[in-house]
Parts: C-alpha cells; structure tokens; sequence
C-alpha cells in the first residue's frame, strides 16, 4: 500500500515536470493556451489513474473480512468481561458469607458458583468448610437466595 501510494506520487511528480518544462517551451499566445489545457487534463488523468485500477469487489470482500474479525474479537471479549463478572460475583459473595460468619463466631471459607440469569451471573450454590449452622444457613437463604438445598456443609463425624 505505501508502495503503491509513493509510485503515484512519484508518477504525479514526473508529469508535473515534465508539463512545466513542455509549457516553458511552447510561445504565448492560442498554442499555449491550447497546451495549458491538454496539460491540465494529462495531469488530471495520471492523478486519477489509480481509482482505474482500484478493485471494489475485493474491498468489499475485505471489508466482510474486517467486518468477521471485528465481530469474533467483541466475542472474545464478552466472553472474558463475563468469566471475570462470573469470577468477582464468586469471590465477593464468599467474602460476603465468610464476614457474616465471622460475625456469629463462625469460621469458614465458602466456595461460591454463580449461574446465568438473564445474562447476569448470580449466586447459585455455596459450599461450606463447617458444619450446617441453622443461623447462617437462614440468612443465606433469605439475602443471597440460595435454597438450602443448594449449600453443602461439612458433615460432622
């Protein structure tokens, strides 16, 4: 592409030259005029000679191209801002349930796995290092939604 672009000025430039040297030469009066014109328009020509050459088909064909890769990026992207959404959505409600825990004397470290809602990752299931605590076992339920069905705790020996 730069290539293609210094040969036309390049091409522009030799012509101008060699326009203006023709026209130096000529004498003045209906010839020149008649020259000026002709100059005028053999260098219009060489400056849009490469709109002659210029292939639509294939820009268009490109621009599908672009138009793909463009699309598989944002795809690549979504995908990893909602594993990091997933990701944060897990870490902070385990912090969320390890605080309240600690709150009534309790020590554990939650596991947390989310699921899609409407597109949106929310607390599903939450695994416990510690015994069923009733208190905290309600309270999971009723802030966080997740049934007791869907919290595993540690059984005791």
């Amino acid at each position: 592409m730069m290539r293609a672009m210094g040969d036309w000025i390049l091409s522009v430039a030799a012509a101008s030259v060699c326009i203006a040297a023709v026209c130096a030469l000529i004498p003045k009066g209906t010839v020149r005029a008649v020259a000026n014109v002709s100059s005028g328009l053999i260098l219009l020509a060489v400056m849009l000679r490469p709109l002659a050459h210029w292939d639509v088909a294939s820009m268009s064909l490109r621009y599908g191209e672009y138009y793909d890769a463009v699309q598989q990026q944002i795809e690549v992207y979504a995908d990893g801002y909602q594993q990091q959404l997933e990701s944060r959505i897990q870490q902070d409600t385990a912090a969320y349930i390890s605080e309240k825990a600690a709150q009534w004397g309790l020590h554990c470290q939650p596991t947390v796995t989310t699921e899609l809602t409407e597109g949106v990752p929310v607390p599903a299931e939450v695994t416990l290092d510690i015994a069923e605590d009733a208190t905290l076992r309600d309270w999971i339920t009723r802030e966080l939604g997740i049934p007791p069905s869907q919290q595993h705790w540690k059984e005791t020996p």
